[in-house]
Order: structure tokens, then sequence, then C-alpha cells
């Protein structure tokens, strides 16, 4: 088999083309193995510096074997072929591989080990075990293709080694936003993986074929004896100097990437686009210099003015990013909060990115190619090629264990890219003076004026903190109005607590908030989900005497649990260690966190910790941040709940905070969908309008809480904080549970979320940034009440602020009391003004019974109770109401359809179902469907149709009414996919 066209060697457009696809396919497994890699060291920062070594290990190891043993091989390109084929053999073994590798190493190896070093020793070696092999192949990749290329073309070989840096790169850069933007989303992890390898494949066959078409080059490089002008170009100074320059290129891209993170939001899309535009930099710097590379006559002081320039770039690049907070402002004011917008949001952050990292990664695009063709032209051959490639990326490697391990939580995020400017800065110098050569006074003064300005920047540029912790892409504002009591760049994010004008406090993780404890007497809305995510499982376990925390957050949760003197260990579990410092902060309210004998920290990822205690507990709960900040949705998936589940107790509960904001419905939908699938039963509870706690039990159904728990004097003392005095007021937050909202949440059609295909990790941050909410399930609380035949929980409800049926329940209470007052009545302290107005309108006491009086006050009067309280009042207050009617003598001035409203109030009130269907079925064939009292009366006829015939009732009701919109009101979904 031969391609056709082929007759002499292989054309160069050839190798560009296809060494682009190889980068395509090469930064798709670095993308790839982030995620993957996630799931088992616990967070996605540790994931990508791991990931980051490994590859650049693997390149180096790679790329100076095949560097060292090219010059004795007679067809370079067939050795390229196999190592793709190779690669996309790895590629379609991988997924098996590693959740085997996975779940052996936490079912089996992790619970035998002490906790330390060696469970991070066995994690990574079985991390490098699985990806070491892929990445030395890949590092094997460029001497190998660079060999066939300059024996194919001996001409201009510095030319030629750029174009190859520039169409590798770009194919990379390219590579990581079709993985992150449309294949993971698309096909999921082993689908992205696999695409990969099939790359691998077609490059493979690709090349054999044509290697095999064409005659054997000729081994020895023309460029091998020594080039004019090319003397004094001494290997170790090269080597040195690819080494140098990789560990700097690294320390400003582990720098950069923490300090956008904090400008875009560290959402695993802003991670992509800040990885996409760095190499795109190294790409275009690769482009720029391959006209200029063969006719350098002083390469090495062509490369020092390189290294100079970089340095200066980079320290300019400080200024420059504190700048890039009020773009942000401005374009996140500007764009508006759709689709449209988003995408929007995601070409400025990328040109954000590729503004602060551009001009410096061009100057070291320029680099490697500049270094490499130096050494060919000085007669060192083309295994060359592969040590320099090796030195760089050892450099790199050393670059991030610098960052992410030393200078980022030692001195500090601007000395991650200042310590990488003074490497630069330090060669550059150290390069000039090696060139030999006259060496001018023009030259001396431009070194002279970089160093000073070096210098300068250096002891004037800070990083404001108020601006950097602003949360910027959340809000839009630059600067954080409260102070900054506490600032930490740890290994995985960068933490912050800030005190308010108000008073309050809060905890930040990159620039968005996790947690805030309201001033005293006056709480802040994190302060009811974080006590009623001790109080509530209490609550219901009486027995419980151990409780597993995973995440630290504010340590509000912690302390209330230790409230209870029923507890003896409560094991809180946190990855990152500024976390549990900064959360100090909030001194007296957490407490008991810090100093409760009972009370024991843990820093460590979850995952290995319960694997390696093997502890179970009566309690397990997860408090997270959201779903879009990158590898939190691992703690909403069905392979987490499987594995926690685990380690919960018989008759023991799982307890899950999910945030409502920044989310919808659907995505909701993947959370409920994965948990229940792992659990036999789950129970939502609102703690504020924007957050819910499940509670989830492995065995049997979740009990109903007992008010034991209201009798400790420490837990009390916290409720009375949030407005809870009763378990009535915790009662009344009830949404529903898993038999009536399972079925709801399955109509969407999403999948359960899982590791493997992470839905809610790609869509998230969309919907943040679209500012959207899944508000609107708050809707279906007067039906789960009904079809879980519950009534409100009791007299003297505090009303849940901005929680409308919460208000509903205490202003249907209020209605009651009032219509129970014998003799003539008064209003009562605490009812709305809306519910003032409705009675009023609803006494017709002393009227004249008016029809038009009747049809545009009193009627609706009555569908105001319908809709709002219905629900909530009983028996009594439906035949107050009507006996108040007949008192007045209006009875016989109702119309049929005025009469049937008000026997639809006493139905409902009374939950008479019979009555309430037939009803209903009158006042619909009377109603427009598009009229909005439509979707209440079929909502009132299904659920009565659900308690009196059950499922077997509803397909005719559909029928019948199939003209009204079903699945755009969150009520007749629910009650239609009940009823499926």
């Amino acid at each position: 088999m031969k391609l056709p066209g082929i007759s002499g060697p292989i054309p160069r457009g050839w190798f560009y083309a296809l060494f682009a696809l190889s980068g395509f396919a090469g930064l798709i497994y670095e993308s790839i193995w982030s995620h993957y890699l996630k799931l088992m060291l616990g967070h996605a920062a540790y994931a990508q510096t791991l990931v980051l070594v490994i590859f650049m290990g693997g390149m180096a190891i790679g790329s100076f074997l095949a560097g060292r043993w090219s010059q004795g091989v007679a067809r370079p390109l067939l050795w390229y072929a196999g190592a793709e084929g190779l690669l996309g053999v790895a590629a379609l073994l991988f997924d098996l591989v590693f959740r085997q590798m996975s779940g052996w190493l936490f079912d089996s190896v992790i619970p035998g080990l002490e906790a330390g070093w060696t469970i991070d020793l066995v994690k990574w070696g079985a991390a490098t075990l699985m990806t070491l092999p892929q990445a030395i192949l890949l590092g094997a990749t460029f001497p190998l293709m660079s060999a066939g290329l300059l024996r194919a073309h001996p001409g201009t070989p510095g030319q030629s080694l750029s174009w190859l840096y520039f169409t590798n790169s770009l194919g990379a850069a390219i590579g990581v936003l079709a993985s992150g933007f449309y294949l993971i989303d698309a096909v999921g992890l082993p689908g992205t993986i696999l695409t990969a390898g099939l790359v691998n494949f077609a490059l493979a066959l690709t090349v054999y074929v044509a290697e095999r078409s064409t005659p054997p080059p000729p081994r020895v490089l023309a460029g091998e004896r020594a080039a004019a002008g090319s003397g004094g170009v001494a290997v170790p100074a090269m080597l040195l100097t690819a080494l140098l320059t990789g560990a700097a290129s690294f320390l400003y891209e582990i720098g950069w990437i923490r300090m956008l993170s904090l400008v875009l939001g560290s959402a695993t899309h802003s991670f992509e686009l800040m990885l996409s535009a760095f190499i795109l930099g190294l790409s275009l710097g690769s482009f720029y210099i391959r006209k200029r590379i063969d006719t350098a006559v002083e390469p090495l002081k062509l490369l020092g003015w390189i290294q100079v320039a970089m340095a200066l770039l980079a320290l300019l690049s400080l200024p420059l990013y504190l700048k890039t907070f009020d773009a942000m402002g401005i374009a996140f004011r500007a764009l508006s909060p759709t689709e449209e917008g988003y995408a929007g949001f995601m070409l400025f952050s990328h040109a954000l990115c590729l503004a602060l990292m551009l001009p410096v990664t061009i100057c070291a695009g320029m680099t490697l190619p500049l270094i490499t063709a130096a050494l060919l032209r000085a007669g060192h051959g083309e295994g060359s090629i592969g040590r320099v490639y090796a030195a760089n990326t050892v450099g790199a490697i050393a670059g991030v264990l610098l960052g992410v391990h030393v200078l980022m939580p030692l001195a500090g995020l601007r000395w991650v890219v200042m310590g990488g400017a003074l490497v630069d800065l330090g060669l550059g110098a150290w390069l000039l003076l090696r060139a030999g050569g006259p060496f001018g006074r023009q030259p001396r003064l431009a070194l002279a004026g970089a160093l000073l300005l070096a210098l300068g920047l250096v002891l004037t540029v800070r990083l404001d903190p108020r601006t950097t912790v602003s949360g910027v892409f959340r809000s839009g504002e630059t600067r954080v109005t409260g102070d900054v009591i506490f600032l930490r760049d740890g290994k995985t994010a960068t933490v912050d607590v800030q005190r308010h004008r108000d008073g309050s406090m809060s905890i930040a993780t990159n620039g968005k908030v996790d947690a805030a404890i309201g001033a005293k007497g006056r709480p802040s809305p994190d302060d009811s989900t974080m006590v009623l995510l001790g109080v509530v499982p209490l609550a219901m376990l009486p027995e419980a005497k151990t409780v597993g925390v995973i995440g630290m957050g504010s340590g509000r949760t912690t302390h209330t649990l230790l409230s209870s003197s029923r507890l003896e260990r409560v094991d809180t579990v946190e990855i990152e260690p500024a976390m549990v410092e900064g959360a100090r902060q909030f001194g007296d309210s957490v407490k008991l966190a810090y100093t409760d004998p009972r009370s024991h920290i843990h820093i460590e990822d979850a995952k290995t910790y319960f694997a390696r205690n093997r502890r179970q507990y009566d309690i397990v709960m997860s408090e997270p941040s959201n779903p879009w900040v990158s590898g939190v949705s691992t703690l909403f998936s069905e392979e987490f709940y499987r594995q926690v589940k685990t380690y919960i107790r018989p008759k023991g509960l799982f307890v899950q905070w999910l945030q409502l904001y920044e989310t919808d419905v659907r995505l909701l939908s993947t959370v409920f969908n994965a948990l229940g699938a792992e659990f036999q039963d789950y129970r939502a509870y609102y703690t504020n309008d924007g957050d819910m706690l499940i509670v989830a039990s492995k065995d049997g159904a979740v009990p109903e809480l007992n008010d034991w728990v209201m009798q400790e004097p420490g837990v009390m003392e916290l409720l009375k904080g949030i407005n809870i005095r009763t378990l009535a007021d915790i009662e009344q937050r009830r949404l529903g549970s898993q038999a009536t909202l399972a079925p709801y949440f399955a109509s969407f059609g999403y999948q359960p979320n899982s590791d493997y295909f992470p839905v809610l990790d790609q869509n998230a941050a969309s919907r943040r940034f679209m500012r959207r909410s899944a508000v609107e399930i708050s809707d279906l609380q007067p039906y789960t009440m009904r079809l879980e035949d519950r009534r409100p929980p009791g007299p003297g409800l505090n009303a849940v602020d901005r929680l409308w049926f919460s208000d509903a329940m205490v202003q249907a209470e209020l209605i009651a009391r009032y219509y129970a007052q014998p003799g003539r009545r008064t209003l009562l302290p605490g009812m709305h003004g809306n519910v003032v107005s409705i009675l009023n309108d609803l006494d017709l006491e002393g009227r004249r019974c008016e029809a038009m009086d009747l049809e545009l006050s009193w009627l609706p009067a009555v569908r105001s109770v319908v809709r709002l309280y219905g629900p909530y009042l009983p028996a009594q207050v439906g035949k107050a109401i009507a006996d108040q009617v007949r008192r007045s003598g209006c009875d016989s001035a109702l119309t049929p359809r005025q009469r049937d409203w008000l026997g639809l109030l006493q139905a409902q009130a009374a939950r008479d179902w019979t009555a309430t269907v037939a009803i209903s079925q009158r006042l619909l064939a009377a109603t427009p469907p598009t009229a909005s009292e439509a979707q209440v009366l079929l909502a009132e006829c299904l659920l009565g149709v659900l308690k009196t015939d059950g499922p077997s009732g509803m397909t005719l009701m559909l029928l019948r009414y199939g003209d009204i919109p079903l699945l755009e009101s969150p009520p007749l979904r629910f009650l239609t996919a009940n009823g499926s």
C-alpha cells in the first residue's frame, strides 16, 4: 500500500500537519488525565500538578532516550508510527485500567496503610504507573519526528524545527479546548480519551504507509558539521539554559493559573482557557523565530536578550493582572446573562488570559527552537534535539514543584511569578556575559536599565487583597467593602476571611464565598444552613454517637454537632490546611471545632481518609462548595454516593448540602438522580430560600424528627439564633421525600451525575454566569405535602425569610385563627397586607351582593386563597367562608362558576379529593387553556386523581387536558411524573 502523489521524500507540510494532530491528541491526554486523577487524589489542583509533573517527566525521559538512539535508526519515522500506535492502544485500555486500579487501591491497599506520606506515595505511584508510559511515548515523538523531517529536508534545520514546535503547540492548544468544551460533554471521559487514541491510530497508519512509500533518508544530518559562526556554543550551557527557562516558564504558568482563577473563577473551563492560552503563546513564539533562527550570527546573545525581555514582561504582567479585574467587571456588567452572553464571557476570559500570558510565552516559545538549532549548527547532531527537550521538561518539573510546594504557600502568589522572572533575568545576564565578543556601551546600558526596572518592579508591585478576593467573576464588583483579616495562598486554593461593615464575617476560596456567619442577632442565610446541617440528622437519630464531616467550611457545622452532649466523636476532613487556619478567625462561633476533645480535624482528601480508616459513622455529611468549582462536582456523583454509604453504619444517615442558586432544575436533577440510585430514601429540607439539605438513608425510610434535640441547651441556643424555637419550625421547611420527588427529577431525562460523564461539572459554570436558580422547585411543596399525606406542622410557626411556602403556612395559620374567633372577628397582628385585603373582600356581610362586586372582588379573593393558602388551611376555614356567604344572603346571587370556586376551596381545605376532581373539571371546562388559573385548576384535579384513582386515572386526564402546557409548570410536571 502506497500513498498517491508521493515519489520522493515526504513533503514538509505533511510533517507539520501530522505533528499538529499529534499535539492535539497529546494535550487531550494531559487534560483528561487531570480529570481522572482528581478522582484518585481528591482535588483538581493536586491532579493538575501531578499530571504536569508526570506529563513533563515522561516527556523528558522519552525525548532523552529517543534523542540518544534516533541517530542509529535508519527510519525514525517508523519508530514514530510505532509510538503513536502504542499511545492508541494505551488510550483504549486507560478507562478500564483506571477504574480497576482505583477500586483496588481504595478497597484493598489504602485501608492497610498508616496516615501520612505512605498513602501519598501509593496514590502518586499508582497515578504514575498509569500515565508515565504514555508520557514517555509522547516525549519520544518529537525527536523521532524531528529526525525524520531533518533527514528528509536537511536544509534550514532551525526553520524546520520551529515549524514543528509551532504546529505541535497549535494542535495542543486546540486539543485542550476541544476536550474541555466539547468532547467531555458529548462523550464523557472514556469517549474523550478514546477519541485521542483514534487520532493516534490514524497518525500511526498514515506515517507508516507514507514512510514505506519513500526510500530511506540518509542517517547523517547535513548540519552535523559545525556551521560558520556557530562556535562557542557549549552543550552544558545550552542544556542548563533549557532547564532553567523551563523552570521559569512553569513558575509563570502555576502563578498565572491561580491568579486568573481569582478573575475568571476556578471552574473547569477556566483552567482549560488558561492552559490553551499558555500553549498558544509558545506556538506563536516558535512561529515568529522560524525565519531568523538559521541566520542568527550570535545565538547566545539573542537567547540572552530573549531571556531578559521575558523576565521584564513577566514582572510587568503583575500590574497588568490587577487591571484584568476592572476589565472583567466591565465585561460582566455588559454581557447579558444568556447562552450568548456566556459565550461572550468565555471569549473575553480567553482574551484576558492571552493578554496576560502571550508577551511572555511568545518569548518562551522562541527559546527551545533557538537552543536546538544552535546545537545542530555547532555540529552536535540530532541527538541534541532530545537532550534539549529533556532538559527543558526536567526544568518544568522543578518549576511546578517549587511553585506549588514552596513559593506559593511560603512566600505568596506574586513571588511565584517574580521567582520565575528572577531566574530568567539571571539566566539572560549570564548568557550575555558568556557570549563573548564586543559588548558595547548601548547593550551595557540596556542590560543595566533592565536590571534596575526589574528591581523597581520587584520592590513596588503588590497584589491588593481587597481586589484579588473580590469575586469579580460572580458580582462584577472589583473591590470588597469589608476588611480582609486573613489571606493565605494554599496549595489548592487562595483562602481569605473578611469582616464586613455589618459585623458579619465570611470565608472564601479563590474569591468564591463558601460560608458566612452573621453578626449577633442578625443571622446570615448560611447560619441557618450550617446549624440545620448539624441539628436535623441529630433530631432524626437520637442514638447517633459518631459523625464524619466532609469539608471544614467555616467550622460552624462541626461546632453545632459538638453542641450536643450525646455525640462521642466528630471527624472533620478538609484537604486545604489554609481553610482550617482561616476558619479559626470566626472565634466563639466555631470554637468547639477547635477546643472540644471530641473534635478531630484531618488534613486529607475525604475519599482517602475514609478508605484508610474504614471507620463507620452514624452520620456522614458533605458540605462542599458549589458544583461549578473545578473538582467539586465529584462530591455530587453516583460514584461518590456509592462509596460514602459504605462508611455509614446500618440505619445511619447521609446529609448533603445542596445549593439552589447558580444552577437550574435540570442540573439539580442529576444530583437527585445520583443520590436516589444509591440510597433507599431521602428527604429534602430548605435551610433558606437558596440552600437545601438532603438527608438520605441507606436502610429503609428516613426517620421522622424527634424533639429530644430541643432539650439540649447548646443546640437550642444555636437554633434560637436562627429563629427556630420548636420542631415545627424545622418541619415546615420540608420539601418532600424520594417517593414523590424522584419521579419529578427523573422526568427531565438526565442521567445521574457521574465522575466519568460529568454533566454537572461541564454545565454548572454557565448556569452561574446566567444567574440561574432552581427556586421553582419550592412551588412543589403544596403538592408534595398533600401527596405524602402531611399537614402543616403546627401552630406558632416562625416564617423563613423569603421562603414563600413557609410564609404561606404562617399566614394560613393566622387566617384559621381569624375565622376561629367567635362573634365579630378582628384582624390579627402579623397578617400581611394582601391577606388583610383578601379577608375584607371575602366578607360579604353588609354588602349588596352585586354581580360586579362578586366577580371583581369576592371571586379573585377566593381564587387567591385556593392558589396561595388553601393547601395549608384546615377544613373549618372552608366551612367558615361558606357560612359567611350564607349569612350575608349572597348565596343565591353566586353564579355556578363562583359557587364552584367556593366549593373547590372547601374541598381543598377538607382534602375531599373526589369533590376536588369533580369541581376542578367543571371549572376547567369553562376556563381557556392559556388562562393562569387553568394550571392551578389542573394541578388540583391531577392531585385529586392521584389520591383517588392513583396513576391509573392519570392517562385520561392528560389526554383530556393536553392543550394545557404541562411541562412548563413545575407542579404539573411533578404531578404528571408521579402519575406516569
